[in-house]
């Protein structure tokens, strides 16, 4: 998921961007893919089949769904780890701001900017900048205090609340994760523009899928002691 994110990314850019660059793009929306991931892992008939066959044998459906949720979530610690110890791994997608890049001159018709380098022409054609890549450097500034390690967080606990909570799915009403989920990713999104504008600390944007995991992880704590006490 994550990778068809990334070629997703890549199809639908202004073009001459680094690769690297659409990865890193991509990377505040991974606990959504590992969400979808493990979706798609639980679903199908086969899938059903098996669950219902388990089920019978007295399997719990949360132990059924537990090996999807925490293979997904994996994929999305270990981008956290990459995140998190690697520094030339952007990050500035997860605090998107715009900033003044430069005045335009106009000289024989055309528009150029000065620190971009793009031009616009009389018809309102747009060339792309000489050096692919240096469009970045024009909207992107400093990261917010403890912004990579807030990046990090993210990705880590809201992959693991967002796979945890779809696990939860085969034995509860849908809408009611689906819900959660949704106003998780709204929540995170806010407190992501607000620390780039100085409005939130960076290390407030982990708090909605915390809250998220440990709303998640006391559900499953609750199930599994009403089973016993069963």
């Amino acid at each position: 998921m994550v990778l068809l994110a990334v070629l997703l990314t890549a199809a639908t850019d202004e073009g001459g961007v680094r690769w690297d660059e659409r990865i890193a793009r991509v990377l505040p929306i991974v606990p959504i893919c590992v969400a979808l991931a493990a979706a798609l892992t639980l679903a199908g008939p086969r899938r059903r089949v098996e669950t219902f066959a388990l089920e019978a044998l007295g399997r719990s459906p949360l132990a059924n769904a537990a090996g999807a949720a925490v293979g997904a979530g994996l994929v999305g610690l270990g981008l956290a780890l990459l995140v998190l110890l690697d520094p030339g791994v952007s990050v500035h997608a997860f605090f998107p701001t715009l900033h003044a890049s430069g005045p335009y001159v106009f000289d024989g018709g055309v528009f150029t900017n000065v620190a971009t380098g793009w031009r616009v022409s009389e018809d309102g054609t747009l060339s792309l900048p000489p050096a692919p890549g240096s469009i970045v450097a024009g909207f992107t500034a400093g990261l917010p205090p403890h912004g990579r390690l807030a990046a990090a967080l993210v990705i880590a606990l809201g992959s693991a609340a967002f796979a945890l909570t779809v696990a939860q799915l085969p034995r509860t009403r849908r809408m009611g994760p689906l819900a959660l989920l949704l106003a998780t990713a709204a929540l995170t999104t806010f407190c992501l523009q607000a620390a780039a504008t100085g409005r939130l600390p960076a290390l407030a944007t982990p708090v909605p899928s915390t809250m998220l995991l440990l709303g998640t992880a006391w559900a499953i704590v609750r199930v599994r002691w009403d089973s016993t006490r069963r």
